[in-house]
């Protein structure tokens, strides 16, 4: 699949919605998770080691999100997808993941849908995952390479996207 495709669709996105998207997104997802667990209770999964795994995840998510965006402010750049980024930041969890935000969002997502106990809520976690992999990475990875072009993409040659 060719990118030109692509770098059009992404030139072409309202930035405001980039911006919005990721947040709109995991908060959707745990409204959604919860009106699942709610409303459609069919595929129900229970037990003490469910529920550790979950609070666990919820823990390491909120600790793991909270960190990011301190470091990202302490940095001094942006903290919003779709703005333009003023430091190119490559240490702490970004030494192990391009996007340990989005990574810990959805561990937030996966960890409520555990705790929830909904097996039909597992789906929004995934679902998460693809919209940013999707929309999201590629417009910022796209600006990124705009702004520090090949200090970018020796950042991007040697981490991960998730993990």
């Amino acid at each position: 699949m060719s990118s030109e495709p692509l770098t059009r669709k992404l030139k072409a996105m309202n930035p405001r919605i980039i911006t919005a998207l990721p947040d709109v997104s995991l908060f959707g997802g745990l409204i959604l998770i919860l009106l699942i667990n709610r409303f459609i209770p069919l595929l129900v999964v229970g037990g003490l080691g469910v529920w550790f795994i979950g609070a666990l995840l919820v823990l390491f998510s909120l600790v793991a999100g909270f960190s990011v965006l301190f470091s990202l402010r302490r940095r001094g750049t942006t903290t919003s997808a779709g703005e333009m980024p003023e430091k190119l930041v490559t240490g702490g969890a970004f030494r192990f993941s391009r996007n340990p935000y989005y990574l810990a969002s959805a561990s937030l997502l996966l960890g409520v849908a555990l705790l929830a106990g909904s097996l039909l809520g597992l789906l929004v976690p995934a679902l998460y995952v693809f919209t940013i992999n999707r929309v999201v990475v590629p417009f910022e990875e796209q600006l990124l390479e705009q702004v520090f072009g090949g200090e970018f993409e020796e950042y991007r040659s040697s981490v991960n996207r998730w993990l």
